[in-house]
């Protein structure tokens, strides 16, 4: 099990959690700081010190105050107004490592969001939903406002979703998780979308495939080695050392791994002085 709150999550704990349903929870201090954070944010929404965000507008609109009784209501428009993505939506996989990486992120519980809002997020993991994300939309260095803001529109009960890889309606996806539509609290909003998520998703899926690509290029090397009654010596350690380039010692080594017991060389007559040069 792999415990959300203080953990640093790295690539391997994405592969686990997305890849092999790995069970996930958050912490009991993590819970009980996200909890104090927000009855702060409940508590500093009401007084005349501008909050932005809570208690005023966005952007332009930062000086415009914000009714107490529209608060809630100002949380749930951002994700309307900002939910303007287009194109093809991200993989399932991305999606649910996107919601994975914002989850991580609030477990910090520095957030400002609800503990209902992190909570829902969890429970959708461990259900294997994925929110529908389109995958242009976002605004770089300033968030992934839009990816984000589909992500909201899931927890909202609105559009489509991923059960299992297969479209759904959202509130179809709720209803198997056991949920309804979020009562967004007096940050939600703005803490779910006001990060980088999906640009990070998508670059540690990346890593993931370009982790398995390396892998099947080594295994590819060393049966294409073993095929041809290839030479081992240029997989050599102390070549590799003279070298000094991390990548290449670590490919030799696979290598020299998946051509263990290897008896090739008692079929060949005459060995070939060098291989090819696509072989070394």
């Amino acid at each position: 099990m792999i415990i959300l709150g203080n953990l640093r999550l790295s690539l391997v704990h994405l592969e686990k959690i997305i890849f092999t349903d790995e069970k996930i929870e958050i912490e009991e201090q993590a819970l009980k700081k996200i909890e104090r954070c927000y009855q702060l944010i409940k508590s500093k929404a009401k007084s005349e010190i501008p909050l932005y965000g809570i208690n005023t507008g966005f952007g332009a609109l930062a000086e415009q105050r914000i009714n107490e009784t529209d608060q809630k209501a100002l949380q749930r428009n951002i994700i309307f107004s900002h939910a303007v993505g287009v194109g093809e939506p991200l993989k399932p996989h991305e999606a649910r490592a996107m919601m994975l990486l914002r989850l991580n992120t609030l477990a910090q519980g520095y957030s400002g969001a609800s503990p209902a809002l992190v909570n829902m997020l969890l429970k959708l993991i461990k259900a294997n939903v994925a929110p529908f994300v389109p995958q242009k939309g976002s605004v770089g260095a300033s968030g992934d406002l839009a990816p984000l803001a589909h992500l909201g529109l899931l927890l909202l009960g609105v559009g489509q979703a991923f059960i299992d890889q297969k479209l759904v309606s959202a509130k179809e996806a709720l209803g198997v998780s056991g949920l309804k539509p979020l009562d967004f609290g007096l940050r939600d909003g703005l803490a779910l979308i006001n990060g980088t998520q999906a640009m990070g998703a998508k670059g540690m899926m990346a890593l993931s495939e370009i982790k398995a690509l390396l892998n099947l290029a080594d295994i590819a090397a060393a049966s294409s080695l073993d095929a041809v009654g290839g030479h081992m010596a240029p997989f050599d350690p102390r070549i590799q050392k003279i070298k000094a380039h991390p990548g290449q010692i670590k490919t030799a080594e696979n290598i020299r791994k998946l051509s263990l017991g290897r008896k090739v060389e008692l079929l060949i007559k005459n060995p070939r002085t060098q291989d090819p040069y696509s072989l070394r």
